[in-house]
């Protein structure tokens, strides 16, 4: 497009006309990762530590927002001078602001959440507590009164074993399921599936440094939770490849 002769405002407005479809698509786009950015930070509000606030994940969310619009616009822009790489790279970075801006509290959220429900599964009156710290990590509080019927079968060791892995397993089920969503639609909708599969392959990178952070964490810390199965005899390493082999093995099949 040639725009010496044009004013800068001119140049803009004839770029939105011969664009105008794109520009509405990438407008719809925008709109529906806000929407889901909202649902998972109106999700997270609820188990705010006391120390943050809702405008910190609402302030993440703007900036993700503004940053995303103007990587999809930065990438039609690309594709049209034929700047494949920028193109890729572009559609690369949006996913990745979107996981790291919002996603990626959802997924403390889901880790967190597993903890919880075997603690209810295993523990009758335990009542859990979940209390999330934005971007960083959550815990998970409880009282450990009886067993639950079930927690009795499997016993002390086992009910631990389980509750601890429950968190991490929670997470790896949503990665793998993303991962496999991703997969399947990567052709009738390729942005979709980006987000999938770079939401399932951050998440997983996530917690598999977690896993190996407990090689170098202190034996005493039993909060971490890859710290407290190696006490239990579940090797760091051992949790990590698990945690690899079945969102892997998952998309294998998916891909067949």
């Amino acid at each position: 497009m040639i725009c010496e002769t044009l004013s800068c405002s001119q140049c803009t407005f004839q770029f939105l006309q011969e664009n105008r479809d794109t520009i509405r698509k990438i407008a719809l786009q925008t709109l529906a990762e806000l929407g889901v950015s909202l649902a998972i930070v109106f999700a997270v509000s609820f188990f705010l530590s006391p120390l943050f606030s809702v405008s910190l994940l609402l302030n993440a969310v703007l900036l993700q927002t503004k940053v995303n619009f103007a990587l999809r616009i930065l990438g039609v822009y690309t594709e049209k001078k034929s700047w494949k790489k920028v193109a890729s790279i572009c559609h690369f970075l949006a996913p990745l602001s979107f996981y790291t801006n919002t996603a990626v509290n959802g997924v403390i959220l889901t880790h967190e959440m597993g903890h919880a429900m075997a603690i209810r599964a295993l523990y009758d009156g335990a009542q859990p507590r979940v209390v999330i710290e934005p971007f960083r990590k959550g815990d998970t509080f409880f009282r450990p009164h009886t067993f639950s019927s079930l927690g009795r079968r499997l016993g002390l060791q086992k009910s631990v074993v389980s509750i601890t892995w429950a968190g991490a397993g929670a997470a790896v089920l949503l990665a793998t399921t993303l991962l496999v969503a991703g997969i399947a639609i990567r052709k009738k909708d390729p942005t979709l599936a980006r987000y999938c599969i770079v939401s399932a392959v951050a998440n997983l990178a996530q917690h598999v440094f977690y896993a190996i952070s407990a090689l170098w964490t202190p034996a005493a810390k039993l909060s971490h939770d890859f710290v407290r199965l190696a006490a239990y005899g579940i090797h760091p390493l051992v949790s990590a490849l698990v945690m690899i082999a079945i969102p892997l093995a998952a998309a294998t099949i998916a891909m067949k």
